[in-house]
């Protein structure tokens, strides 16, 4: 099946006749069709993805999605580290120009190219000043979540804000302090 976004790979003649195509589908089968003696063969393969970690980090100038897109860390993750910190810092109000981030997560690549994002893995968020640092965690039971540091769960009983924090376009303005 293919998936509005996810990039194919085409070679062609330059009067147009396609050689190849090669698309990975949604669930990791890489399938290639090739033209051979004018006829086309197909093979399918679950495809070897190589999981490496990815390193950014970025500083909040108008918005935490803003910093995020700046400093090509995917949305997915931009959410996953608000919601890590949700129990200590307040997205929706507490966050000032200046607030920096650090992530670490997984990356999945095939033939050296970035395919999709895996778990965040390690994140800190320095916010008006004071330093707050998780790090996912899996035991030999197979139960995770993200620690601080000193092994205390970052989920909390009660969060900072009682409002899931979303992917918000503007930036900071006083005019969004009351509504």
């Amino acid at each position: 099946t293919l998936v509005p976004g996810r990039t194919a790979l085409a070679r062609v003649t330059a009067s147009g006749q396609v050689l190849l195509f090669r698309y990975l589908a949604p669930d990791d089968t890489l399938v290639t069709i090739n033209r051979v003696n004018g006829t086309f063969k197909v093979e399918q393969k679950k495809a070897i993805l190589e999981s490496r970690m990815i390193m950014r980090s970025g500083s909040i100038q108008a918005s935490l999605f803003a910093a995020t897109d700046a400093a090509d860390v995917p949305d997915r993750i931009a959410s996953e580290m608000a919601e890590v910190f949700s129990g200590d810092i307040d997205f929706h109000r507490s966050l000032r120009r200046g607030d920096h981030f650090s992530v670490i997560y997984e990356g999945f690549f095939l033939d050296g190219q970035l395919i999709r994002s895996g778990r965040l893995v390690a994140a800190e968020f320095v916010n008006q000043g004071k330093s707050f640092r998780a790090l996912y965690f899996k035991d030999a039971q197979g139960r995770d979540g993200y620690y601080s540091p000193d092994g205390q769960s970052m989920k909390r009983a009660f969060l900072k804000s009682p409002m899931p924090f979303t992917r918000i376009s503007s930036g900071f303005s006083n005019a969004r302090y009351h509504p």
